[in-house]
């Protein structure tokens, strides 16, 4: 969880900066060149990757000769017997359609219904930058306090009542900006909340020489739906209006906080044979 906790943070840095400097980029040079300019940066971190040695340990156990099919096999029958990952899934899954419909209407939201400028925008986007450094931060203190399943019903939860206040906005236009920073800021406390101690968990849960497996099929799972929820959401933000949407939307994330309930509250793994350093087991926790 600590380690993972640092890395949240060394990422919300660059979130809390970019999107105020966008914000800056877009007014001065207009959006095509910020474009540009964000496009260049890609060919810097590449550069930056390219860096990294490419020595790595033999996998413990060896890597079996199994088929492609027998892969993905092995990676989703672990995920899905594994009652407390499969609920982080169906919860990740669900929250990721609708934040994904969210998402899809938000900028226009801001700008077309709020009138908000680029400069707006951008902090609204910093702000949540700003949480989510707080929430890496916290996410270790958090887990160990109250434990796993409150600290992920927590983050979960407030992630909703952020998402809730979206729509809240259009309600107040005087106070629509600070209301929008604080939805991006308590959104970027809490879900690095929960992905720090999920990602932990899954870590701690699943054998070593399956967690390729087993990620490919977390982000299949939880992101290969994610499409549908920017099409129903640009879909029905059209027909229906963006403010009933974003509602509909809303209530979507606080509803996905349900599948967490049957999540053990503890995780002490025995040792799982052959797991590697580690041993860790996918399915025996004390």
């Amino acid at each position: 969880v600590d380690a993972n906790s640092k890395l949240s943070i060394s990422g919300s840095v660059a979130d809390a900066v970019g999107p105020g400097v966008a914000g800056y980029l877009i007014q001065f040079f207009s959006a095509p060149y910020a474009i540009f300019i964000d496009a260049m940066t890609y060919f810097a971190a590449a550069g930056m990757y390219a860096s990294i040695p490419d020595h790595e340990p033999a996998p413990n156990p060896p890597a079996r000769d199994a088929g492609l099919l027998r892969r993905v096999a092995e990676g989703l029958s672990t995920l899905w017997g594994h009652r407390d990952l499969r609920a982080i899934m169906l919860c990740g899954a669900t929250h990721n359609i609708c934040s994904t419909a969210i998402r899809a209407l938000f900028i226009l939201y801001m700008s077309d219904e709020l009138g908000l400028g680029p400069e707006a925008v951008g902090l609204v986007f910093a702000c949540g930058g700003v949480g989510s450094i707080v929430g890496g931060s916290l996410a270790p203190w958090l887990q160990r306090r109250f434990g796993t399943r409150t600290a992920l019903v927590g983050s979960q939860s407030l992630t909703g009542f952020a998402r809730g206040l979206i729509p809240v906005a259009a309600s107040f236009p005087g106070l629509a900006l600070p209301i929008l920073c604080t939805s991006s800021g308590l959104l970027g406390v809490a879900r690095p909340v929960f992905n720090v101690i999920q990602l932990s968990l899954r870590g701690r849960a699943v054998p070593d020489h399956l967690q390729g497996r087993v990620t490919a099929s977390f982000g299949f799972l939880m992101w290969g739906f994610t499409p549908l929820g920017a099409l129903v959401g640009g879909y029905a933000g059209a027909t229906f209006g963006m403010r009933p949407t974003l509602i509909v939307a809303a209530i979507g994330v606080v509803l996905a906080t349900g599948w967490l309930a049957s999540i053990r509250d503890e995780y002490r793994f025995s040792p799982a044979p052959g797991s590697g350093n580690r041993g860790e087991s996918a399915t025996s926790p004390e």
